[in-house]
């Protein structure tokens, strides 16, 4: 069953289909191995990271930082964006291994999960109707400005 949210989030979940997409064809290297998919499915992530990932990232940091949300959740939020991105960007940097690009892919996964359970519901329950369409305007632009391939 989907999870419903307000449409302020909504753009952000519609990016993580994105993220999770590509976490799951990175987690299959674990099982499904060849040096030609190995390549080929980390090209296709670095494609995606730096179309709409990446961004995403920066956004989410940007929209959510400010607002009245648990420090806790906040300081993860950020936390596992700085971790995601210097295994990432490890990952493009050179030859990398199958059990690099599963160990993104699990984290990938793990940190969208959390976000979608724990961080969003937290966002939706704290904000005030006010707060939540301000929130919506600016990440609806988002969505709008970015070119929806995986």
């Amino acid at each position: 069953m989907a999870l419903k949210r307000h449409p302020a989030l909504q753009p952000f979940s519609r990016d993580h289909l994105i993220g999770l997409f590509h976490a799951q064809r990175l987690m299959k290297l674990e099982t499904i191995l060849t040096p030609e998919l190995l390549e080929d499915t980390i090209a296709a992530f670095s494609s995606a990271w730096q179309r709409e990932i990446k961004m995403h990232f920066a956004d989410e940091d940007r929209l959510i930082d400010p607002l009245h949300i648990s420090a806790t959740n906040r300081n993860r939020l950020h936390d596992e964006h700085i971790e995601l991105t210097g295994l990432i960007e490890k990952l493009f940097s050179g030859s990398a291994s199958a059990a690099e690009a599963v160990a993104v892919g699990k984290l990938l996964d793990q940190h969208i999960r959390w976000e979608e359970h724990d961080l969003f519901p937290e966002i939706e329950q704290k904000l005030t109707v006010k707060e939540l369409e301000t929130m919506a305007k600016a990440t609806q632009l988002i969505e709008a400005s970015r070119h929806r391939k995986l």
